[in-house]
């Protein structure tokens, strides 16, 4: 396996480790275990991890994006409705008519069930088709009737 380490310039050792250094921030500072030395090298990319702050940055900034976004269609949309006022109040009628005759149409069947739920009354021979039973539950404070109707 390759060592990510790079070799000291000075006695070309591969014991180098990575050594803090607040000045110089674009280039990262290593230090030899062999000879001591300190080396810079400025050709490695800088490779910064983000902590809490770059998260809650970066989210804020996608929210702002979605929003711009969301904004601009919604004022894509206002624009086509305001360019053609004439056929969206045709459709709108179209709809309120066929809304009202399906709403007509309901109420008169609704009308025709309850009217035939009215008149029908049930005969003798209805009567004798079903079987009740009845079980009475007393205590102190409640009285239940239970009644189980079973056809033949």
């Amino acid at each position: 396996m390759s060592d990510s380490r790079p070799r000291c310039p000075s006695c070309n050792s591969k014991q180098t480790r990575v050594t803090p250094s607040k000045s110089n921030i674009l280039a990262t500072r290593y230090s030899c275990k062999g000879c001591g030395d300190y080396f810079f090298i400025k050709n490695e990319t800088l490779s910064v991890k983000s902590g809490c702050l770059g998260s809650i940055v970066k989210i804020i900034a996608f929210i702002i994006i979605v929003i711009i976004g969301m904004s601009v269609f919604i004022a894509i949309d206002r624009n086509k409705e305001r360019s053609s006022p004439s056929a969206s109040q045709e459709n709108k009628s179209t709809q309120d008519n066929s809304e009202q005759i399906r709403e007509a149409e309901e109420a008169v069947e609704a009308e025709r069930s309850e009217k035939a739920a009215h008149e029908y009354i049930p005969t003798e021979e209805d009567y004798k088709k079903l079987e009740q039973t009845q079980k009475v539950h007393k205590s102190d404070n409640l009285t239940i009737v239970e009644t189980t109707r079973e056809s033949e």
